[in-house]
């Protein structure tokens, strides 16, 4: 989820969410998108688990407080926020989440044993569900 409360100078603000797993950015905000001053904005995502980097940027440079207002950032994921703040210059930006793919597991330590005589007798009795991780993004821009 993305929580926006813009400030006097909505259009400076954008910010990315980049998978840093995959190099992709899965999450974008471009400049002047924000378009109305001091108004919250709301939005929710879902991603796979995973290790995540979100960048906010101001293209006037002086960041999203304290100068003008007081404007803010805070990330959270998976109920847990991860990253907040409003004083930079340009950006800046924070990596979160978990590690990249599955652990290494261990070798067997004893060898297979026959193939089993009996097939399964009980189909199973639901599908799995997709993971899914919520992110959500406050900002409040000065």
């Amino acid at each position: 989820q993305v929580d926006v409360l813009t400030d006097n100078y909505p259009e400076e603000t954008s910010w990315t969410l980049t998978n840093t797993c995959t190099g992709d950015e899965v999450w974008i905000k471009e400049r002047n998108e924000y378009t109305d001053k001091y108004t919250q904005y709301t939005e929710t995502k879902c991603f796979e688990p995973g290790k995540y980097t979100f960048e906010i940027r101001d293209s006037w440079g002086d960041g999203i407080c304290c100068d003008y207002e007081e404007g803010k950032y805070e990330v959270t994921y998976d109920g847990e926020v991860v990253f907040s703040g409003g004083e930079f210059e340009d950006s800046t930006s924070e990596t979160f989440g978990e590690s990249c793919g599955p652990l290494p597991t261990k070798s067997p330590s004893t060898p297979p044993t026959n193939t089993p005589s009996n097939g399964p007798t009980i189909s199973p009795t639901s599908t799995p569900t997709d993971s899914c991780v919520s992110i959500q993004v406050d900002v409040l821009t000065d």
